[in-house]
């Protein structure tokens, strides 16, 4: 029984994990969901540097890009790599006078691919929607590096001129809330919840089941040992039908006294009466027959 408790234990903790992994998925995917689609978002076409600040859910409508920066690939078996996030340069602010990093999951980066060679007269535009994050690790010397060498590539800019570069150049980056990327947590995240409840349920219902079986098997509440229940099996009062008893007695009264009274002829319930025993093949000796002995007794021979 302790092994099954054990085991019974560890499906309901595992079912809890579960549940708590789907939670990790679909809660904070949920929540930003209703925030970008609450109308409530930072223009960052029209914000000033004051107004960027990490976590803020902000948007932005782009006519081009000065292309990636940065991507991030995810190495599975440490053999296989691909690119799941792609970083690209834009223009921001009021006037456009700053430049901000765009982050975007690979599979949705075709659009600003293709704006990376348009310009200023590009009449076409793509809106994006996202939540505004500090720039860290080599992510943020990338984003800085492309910025220098393109003033020194396109501008001509040394290094002493790359100052006035770094004031326009905002340590943040719009991280894209994609509403496919979205669905597919939230779809992941269901998918756990559910098996960690299946675990829980399939469990409750076990502990049912045993706790039945274990009641069926086990002796009456009201069961004692040597002891008669009227109340479970009947009266037992010979003929009487009614006392709910189907054992009766054919011959009236109590068995159990009958069965306990000593034999002694004359005793029975029944009319017969006890008779000696006769040998039926005995037969009387003829009176010439008979011879007389006497009445001595027997001495043991020396």
């Amino acid at each position: 029984m302790a092994k099954a408790r054990n085991k019974s234990g560890s499906l309901i903790l595992t079912g809890i994990i579960f549940i708590i992994i789907g939670l990790i998925f679909v809660i904070p995917s949920i929540v930003k969901l209703i925030k970008i689609n609450s109308g409530d978002l930072l223009n960052l076409n029209e914000a000033s540097k004051e107004d960027f600040q990490a976590g803020e859910y902000c948007e932005i409508t782009l006519k081009y890009d000065y292309g990636c920066y940065a991507e991030y690939q995810q190495t599975t078996y440490y053999v296989i790599k691909r690119t799941t996030q792609k970083y690209y340069l834009v223009d921001a602010g009021k006037d456009d006078e700053y430049y901000l990093g765009v982050r975007i999951p690979a599979g949705d980066a075709d659009d600003l691919e293709n704006l990376a060679y348009e310009d200023e007269t590009n009449t076409d535009t793509i809106t994006y929607k996202g939540i505004l994050r500090a720039q860290s690790g080599d992510a943020q010397k990338y984003y800085e590096e492309f910025i220098h060498d393109m003033y020194t590539y396109y501008y001509g800019f040394s290094d002493s001129d790359l100052g006035s570069v770094d004031e326009i150049t905002l340590p943040y980056y719009l991280d894209i809330v994609s509403p496919g990327s979205m669905a597919g947590s939230i779809i992941v995240g269901a998918i756990f919840a559910v098996i960690g409840l299946i675990m829980i349920v399939i469990d409750i219902l076990r502990k049912k089941k045993t706790a039945a079986y274990n009641a069926s098997a086990a002796a009456p509440a009201n069961y004692n040992a040597g002891s008669y229940d009227a109340s479970t099996f009947g009266n037992y009062n010979g003929n009487d039908m009614s006392s709910g008893n189907p054992y009766q007695n054919p011959y009236g009264g109590d068995p159990m006294a009958q069965q306990n009274a000593p034999y002694a002829p004359g005793n029975s319930s029944t009319s017969e009466q006890a008779q000696p025993y006769q040998d039926p093949f005995y037969q009387a000796p003829d009176s010439n027959d008979q011879t007389t002995t006497s009445s001595g007794s027997f001495n043991l021979k020396q």
